[in-house]
């Protein structure tokens, strides 16, 4: 997804490129912001990368710590006890502050736990990760 991002964004700097800097004229200051912009992606999809390998690779029993929520049809990421973070679709997972989250090693599927009325955790439901 970011691959098709970053295509799009370099057509775009040819486009501006070509079409408002007169030959000659090319100053380094009018394309930074474009490298700025090419080097927030860039982070953010290595970040994600490195997530995804270690959620798969990972055995863990880990808490959720918190949960950012970017709008109504935006990306939440529920954070870890761990470090690790949960991609999701605003209301595709009831998952909450607190939550359990048990994992084995080698796969995307994780389990929920919540805790109970007694203060005992008590299974949820299974998710399926998707990188």
């Amino acid at each position: 997804m970011i691959f098709y991002i970053l295509i799009f964004l370099s057509i775009i700097c040819v486009f501006v490129y070509f079409k408002f800097l007169k030959p000659g004229s090319f100053k380094i200051s009018k394309v930074i912001p474009f490298f700025i912009l090419f080097g927030i992606l860039i982070f953010l999809d290595i970040n994600h990368r490195i997530n995804n390998n270690k959620f798969y690779e990972k055995s863990f029993h880990s808490l959720v710590v918190d949960c950012k929520n970017y709008g109504k049809e935006a990306n939440a990421n529920f954070l870890l006890n761990n470090g690790l973070y949960i991609y999701s679709m605003v209301g595709d997972l009831d998952i909450k502050l607190g939550d359990s989250i048990i994992k084995e090693s080698d796969t995307y599927k994780y389990k929920v736990y919540r805790k109970n009325d007694y203060g005992k955790y008590s299974y949820k439901h299974q998710y399926q990760y998707i990188p």
